[in-house]
């Protein structure tokens, strides 16, 4: 507390530093009752930070988005673990999905449990319009016609064009 005090002193006298303001957000995050105030420290920061175009880290935006967990805002919360992502990725090209990645050990072009690690890939495959299976309701029936070979598994999700997405349940070969 006696630390708080005096880091509160140094703000009174240059309340306009995002450093001190960061250092007190992190002091009281360690509190749940301070947790809300705690986040609109944060958010104090990043806001100076921007107005002075300092770069924003990853860790702040994790922070916020913890603490917009924790108080229960969740829509914020989200916005701010990609923001966290998207700092981490400033040129881009870490999140990127690329067909590129299927066959690697390990790789994935998506992480089936949570779309905020994922992302479509443009395959340039070409189909068939869409058929509803026979007799079968809520099964459409694509065929490939043309394209690059992709891997795909059942449990994979596709989408077509910007309204049409569905889970893979089975593959005919």
């Amino acid at each position: 507390k006696e630390g708080l005090a005096h880091l509160r002193k140094a703000i009174d006298l240059d309340p306009l530093n995002p450093d001190l303001i960061l250092r007190e957000a992190l002091a009281m995050q360690q509190q749940e009752s301070t947790f809300p105030k705690a986040l609109e420290r944060y958010k104090k920061a990043v806001q100076l930070m921007d107005r002075h175009g300092t770069p924003i880290s990853f860790d702040i935006f994790a922070n916020i988005g913890v603490l917009s967990h924790e108080t229960r805002n969740f829509e914020e919360s989200l916005t701010s673990y990609k923001m966290a992502l998207d700092a981490l990725d400033v040129d881009g090209t870490k999140r990127k999905a690329t067909l590129d990645d299927i066959g690697l050990e390990g790789a994935r072009i998506r992480h089936k449990d949570n779309s905020m690690f994922y992302d479509y890939v443009d395959s340039e495959l070409k189909i068939q319009n869409p058929s509803k299976g026979e007799g079968e309701d809520g099964v459409t029936t694509l065929n490939v016609m043309d394209g690059p070979k992709v891997c795909v598994e059942v449990g994979d999700f596709i989408r077509l064009g910007a309204t049409f997405e569905s889970e893979i349940e089975a593959i005919d070969k």
